[in-house]
């Protein structure tokens, strides 16, 4: 806005210098000059002023010296001063000389201004005449001071200047005081004893009534002072007395008569004037407003003299700013705008009807405006067909690029027109390499060299050879496996023109499926094989000893190990079958988790217990360590931790000739009422190489399928561990080594039990010795049990139930404390009711035992305890 005013501001600028700085400096000079001539007429006035004033006041100060000297001079009264000293205080003569004086002294009451006339004799007696009858004593030393002062002074008549009143009981306190020194006439001798001293006291009536007599100008002041600087008079009476500021002093007795002081924040002109012979100074204190008032009226009119001019300034540089200024910032700024943008749809300008050369101006911008417009259309019709063409081609890339294949054209000479990234991805060359102008022979050797493709390692020049016969038929449809794992399928036609297009698809993930689908049919059939193999094994162990059962002559002994060898084998199938169960239950989401209150470190105890016999028959050391809080509790599902600790215990037993296997846990962190527990089993068995671990969590996979004839198995186990960590919030990992053994591990997230928390003591039911102490009491002795089906009939036998009640009573707290000592005692009692009716209840109670399923087992075993059939037996 600056830059387009600035001509408008030039202008005003000149008028300013041309016309008003002249104006300023005449008037500023013209007022300095009224000024001070308006001053100095006003001193030499107030001059004049002060000269009347004190030629007034010395004619005044003749009159109170003549009456000085006529009362001094009055023999009478020279007389009588000196015959009162003489008489006593109480004698007539004393009371006809007091009258005496008094009347001489009135006859000298008519001066204006007078207060007082005062006589006081050498020793002090005191005659008073004036405006109280009453006079108040003075005191001897007060009146030779200032009988004193009179004789040392030059004048006869003392003007002592403004004091106190000697007559304090006078109404007037400030009195203008004048001595005299009375003297005796002695014809006898030559001197004139003083014989008394005249006190005269004058007010400032003198000088009120002259300045009020005067047509002075109003706030003009005058003012007098005495010999010490003290005001004699002042239009304020109460200063009167009061001492004028040094500084005002030293201004008023400085040999030039008239100055400039500021009184109360005041401009004035102070003249003044000595009066001779009472020491004092007159002064004239006139504002210098009162002086000026013409000059500062002469300022105003020459201020609105300038304001007009201003606006005449103004209005001229509106005026021209309109008429010339705005129409040349149109023009600079349209070609300033025709410089910022000019591709832009500019308008002309409106041309003045005043032909001149602004006009003339105008209408070159406008004829400039049109002619790139014209040029403008034009160039636009040429760029929309430019950038239809250039929007067609980037179409086509974006479109080639966003393809997820690579693709490529070669032209007649086999080099690279196009290429997309995709199609540079493949390469291991840098990407200058695939740039045009490069033919595809050099672009393979390249990649050829740097070993991308397999079947060109070791004779890169003869399958350089072949392929680049291959594709310059342009014919290709092949897949191409890449020495990184990728498969690409190659596809390349010849155009009618002799160029070359070739795509290549990333199959990977096809050829990985394809290779997932072969490798999990053939696991499908090895596990199929496995599960063949583990099924029929149990199976023929049990038609076998079923068989063996038939035999004629078979000894109870045989009879027992028959039996033995029955339910060992259907409890390997139970375990098999509780496998595969569990995992279609869990691959279906129908798996669900128990809560109870569990402590780790009894479950890796009990964990030790139930392979202690198994460790101890191929001499392993079995240990268990917990190394969290001891006795610390969590709510977790106790029955699939054991049995994750069972597949990983079963494992490293299974797989460890010689050395130790160690259960570990520990509380690995804590998140607020949650904590992490570890668990992990180590053996020193034959380990897992690296490549091969990957392997050990999916379902039926095995690290090597000759496992299962060499240690049995199904390959279940780890998978079914890794499922179960994982529903319990954790995970499954391996550390291991070929031949250095191996440390499964699992954690699971599990929510800690306070320690004051009584939630581990579950409500049982009613317990063994109240479910069957009805049986012991009403049935004693032997019975025979008969069955109406040929299947479950055997040989009768005789009972013990006392014997089978007490049983069930030992083993119902081992059951409920979760301990593995209850295996002993199932076994036993398996013993004494084999071939009964509850022989496959406590088969079945054994098979939970050795799942880690001690609630369900104490459920079962109060149901035989409760169960009709021992009610029924006799």
């Amino acid at each position: 806005m600056t830059r387009n005013l600035s001509i408008t501001f030039k202008l005003v600028g000149y008028l300013l210098v041309a016309g008003i700085v002249p104006l300023l400096i005449s008037g500023f000079s013209t007022f300095q000059i009224a000024r001070n001539i308006v001053i100095s007429q006003a001193s030499e006035y107030n001059l004049r002023l002060v000269s009347d004033a004190a030629t007034y006041v010395q004619l005044y100060r003749r009159q109170v010296e003549d009456l000085a000297a006529n009362i001094a001079g009055n023999e009478s009264l020279s007389l009588a001063l000196s015959e009162a000293d003489q008489q006593s205080a109480s004698s007539y003569e004393t009371l006809n000389t007091r009258a005496q004086i008094g009347y001489i002294l009135s006859n000298f009451g008519r001066l204006s201004g007078l207060v007082s006339l005062d006589l006081f004799t050498n020793k002090g007696k005191h005659f008073h005449v004036g405006e109280t009858l009453d006079a108040s004593d003075v005191e001897l030393e007060t009146v030779h001071k200032l009988s004193q002062a009179s004789e040392v002074s030059s004048n006869r008549a003392f003007w002592r200047g403004v004091e106190d009143n000697i007559n304090t009981t006078s109404a007037q306190t400030k009195v203008i005081t004048v001595t005299r020194v009375i003297r005796q006439d002695a014809p006898k001798t030559t001197t004139n004893p003083t014989v008394g001293l005249l006190v005269i006291n004058l007010n400032d009536r003198i000088f009120r009534d002259y300045f009020s007599s005067k047509p002075v100008q109003q706030d003009v002041r005058m003012m007098v002072i005495d010999r010490h600087g003290k005001l004699m008079h002042h239009s304020e009476s109460a200063l009167i007395g009061q001492p004028v500021t040094p500084e005002l002093l030293s201004l008023i007795r400085d040999e030039v008569p008239t100055h400039q002081v500021r009184l109360d924040g005041e401009e004035e002109i102070m003249t003044s004037t000595p009066l001779p012979g009472i020491d004092g100074y007159l002064i004239l204190m006139t504002p210098l407003i009162l002086h000026t008032a013409p000059v500062n009226r002469l300022v105003t009119s020459g201020l609105v003299l300038l304001m007009i001019c201003l606006v005449g300034i103004g209005l001229l540089a509106r005026h021209y700013t309109r008429s010339v200024v705005m129409p040349l910032r149109a023009i600079s700024d349209r070609f300033a705008g025709l410089n910022d943008n000019p591709d832009f749809a500019h308008t002309s300008l409106p041309v003045p009807e005043k032909q001149d050369e602004i006009a003339t101006l105008i209408k070159g911008f406008n004829a400039h405006v049109q002619a790139l417009s014209l040029q403008r259309s034009v160039t636009a019709e040429l760029r929309h067909a430019e950038q239809a063409a250039l929007d067609n081609a980037y179409t086509l890339r974006t479109a080639i690029d966003a393809i997820d294949e690579a693709f490529v054209v070669y032209d007649e000479q086999d080099r690279v027109i196009f290429c997309n990234e995709k199609f540079r991805s493949f390469g291991l060359r840098s990407a200058t390499a695939m740039d045009t102008g490069n033919t595809f022979e050099q672009i393979i050797r390249g990649d050829a060299v740097g070993g991308i493709y397999p079947e060109a390692i070791g004779r890169v020049e003869e399958w350089v050879a072949e392929r680049t016969v291959e594709h310059r038929r342009g014919s290709t449809n092949a897949e191409q496996r890449l020495s990184d794992g990728r498969w690409l399928h190659l596809v390349e036609k010849r155009t009618p023109s002799g160029q070359i297009v070739a795509f290549a698809i990333d199959i990977t993930h096809l050829k990985k499926m394809q290779e997932t689908a072969e490798s999990a049919n053939q696991a499908k059939s090895e596990f199929i094989a496995t599960m063949s193999h583990e099924i029929r094994t149990p199976m023929n162990g049990m038609l076998g000893m079923a068989q063996l059962l038939l035999v004629p002559d078979v000894t109870a002994n045989e009879r027992i190990d028959y039996a033995r060898i029955i339910l060992t084998s259907g409890q390997a199938l139970l375990m098999l079958l509780n496998d595969i169960l569990d995992l279609s239950k869990i691959e279906a989401g129908k798996f669900d988790l128990e809560s109870a209150v569990v402590e780790p470190e009894q479950i890796i105890r009990e964990t030790q217990m139930l392979f202690a016999e198994v460790a101890s028959r191929k001499t392993l050391v079995l240990e268990s360590v917990w190394f969290g809080p001891t006795g610390q509790r969590y709510l977790t599902d106790p029955y699939r931790l054991r049995q994750m600790l069972s597949n990983l215990v079963n494992n490293a037993i299974k797989f460890t000739a010689q050395g130790d296997i160690r259960i570990e846990a520990r509380e690995k962190e804590r998140e607020g009422p949650f904590a992490v527990l570890e668990f992990a089993v180590s053996d020193t068995g034959i380990g897992i190489e690296k490549r091969h671990q990957s392997l050990l969590f999916q379902p039926f996979s095995q690290v090597d399928s000759s496992t299962t004839r060499l240690f049995g198995g199904t390959g279940l186990g780890l998978s079914i561990v890794r499922n179960l960590a994982r529903l319990m919030g954790g995970d499954v990992g391996v550390e291991s080594d070929a031949g250095r053994g191996s440390r499964f591990w699992f954690y699971i997230r599990a929510s800690r039990v306070a320690e004051e928390c009584d939630c581990c003591k579950d409500e049982q039911p009613q317990s063994i010795e109240a479910n069957a102490a009805g049986v012991e009491d009403e049935l004693t002795g032997q019975v025979l049990r008969v069955e109406d089906d040929l299947v479950n009939a055997v040989e009768g036998k005789t009972v013990d139930i006392p014997q089978i009640v007490a049983m069930m009573r030992e083993l119902e707290p081992l059951l409920a404390q979760n301990k593995f000592d209850a295996v002993g005692r199932v076994k036993a009692l398996e013993e004494e009711l084999a071939g009964t009716e509850l022989a496959e209840e406590i088969t079945e109670m054994g098979c939970l035992i050795s799942e880690f399923r001690f609630a369900p087992a104490l459920d079962l075993l109060r149901r035989i305890a409760a169960s009709q059939y021992l009610k029924d037996v006799r």
